[in-house]
Order: structure tokens, then sequence, then C-alpha cells
């Protein structure tokens, strides 16, 4: 039996790109793996990260709030400490992401599952990738079981679903819709 999830607590938040496009999440140098050791210390009880994707110039997550801590905390002190590290390392000076995040609050299953294919299939849609599982710097792999290390809590996603295969489908199908909806200029990500 499918269990519905509270998605009233859940929020997908965007950081946005930096002044050196394509160089605030540099993939291939280890600052993109150091974004994703700082998801690992999430405030134990505070948050839980359900899904998320690095891109070269900013990342997408979807979080669950499990206290009264809002997700402006838990934002502040990603892009503070991921701040600190990108200007350490590259000797840059000044700020690393464009502006203020932008977040969603996500209030039904339909949503929950738009959300997670989304923020799995950006890089596709990006082009960075032929095939969103091939990405190592998010939470595809995590979802589809190819990932020892997985630091998400998929269960929230995956419950909505019959099984991984079924996921894996329901991701696939979404593409076309996701790929139109972003040419087109809809950056609301509206289900």
């Amino acid at each position: 039996m499918r269990k519905h999830l509270a998605v009233n607590d859940l929020s997908h938040a965007t950081a946005l790109p930096g002044e050196m496009p394509r160089a605030a999440l540099a993939i291939g140098d280890g600052a993109t793996a150091k974004l994703r050791l700082r998801l690992d210390y999430f405030d134990a009880g505070v948050f839980e990260l359900v899904c998320y994707c690095t891109m070269p110039n900013h990342f997408h997550l979807l979080v669950q709030q499990c206290g009264d801590t809002p997700i402006s905390n838990l934002m502040l002190k990603l892009s503070t400490s991921y701040s600190m590290y990108f200007n350490a390392k590259y000797e840059h000076v000044g700020h690393v992401f464009q502006s203020r995040f932008r977040a969603a609050r996500v209030d039904s299953d339909r949503y929950l599952k738009h959300i997670s294919a989304y923020i799995h299939l950006n890089l596709k849609t990006a082009g960075l990738v032929k095939k969103a599982e091939d990405w190592k710097y998010g939470s595809y792999p995590d979802y589809l079981g190819e990932r020892e290390d997985a630091v998400c809590d998929t269960a929230k996603v995956l419950e909505q679903f019959r099984s991984i295969p079924a996921y894996r489908r329901y991701v696939e199908e979404s593409a076309e819709g996701i790929r139109l909806r972003k040419s087109l200029g809809d950056l609301a990500i509206d289900a």
C-alpha cells in the first residue's frame, strides 16, 4: 500500500549563480565534493536532505524541516560555509552566490514527485550529461541504488512509487516536459 507523505514540511531551495559563471561550484577540482560533504552535516534532527543536485554554478536541495528552524538558517549556514571554502581555495574576495536563495514549499505528493524529477533532471536539461544517472554530483544515483554512500532520505520520494524502476520511468517520462518548460523560460517550476 502506498503511504502518503505529509509534505507541508518539505522545501525546495535553489542557490543562485555567483559572480564567476561555471566556477562557483567548480566541477572536477573537489569543490563540488566539498559542497556534498557540507550536506552531510545537517544539524541532527533539524533538517533532512531528501534530494540534491550541484551544478557548475548553482545547486538545488529538497529538504525536510524537522523542527521550527527556518530553511533560511540552513541556507545561510550552507552558503557561508561553502563561500568561505571557495574564497580561501581560489583566493577570491566577495560574494560567491549572486543573490538570496529561492525556496518553494512542497505541499502535495504530486509536487514532491515533480520537484524530485526536476532536481534529478536539471543537469540533463542543461546539457551536461546524456543520462541523469551519470552525474555524480547529485542524488539521482542514490535513488537508483547505485551509490553506497548515500546522504539522502530517499524513502520520502520512493514510497510514492511501487519500485525504483517505476521512479526511474517517472523521471525519464518527465524529462521532455521539464525541458520544454525550461526552454520557455518558466522558472517557477510549477507542477
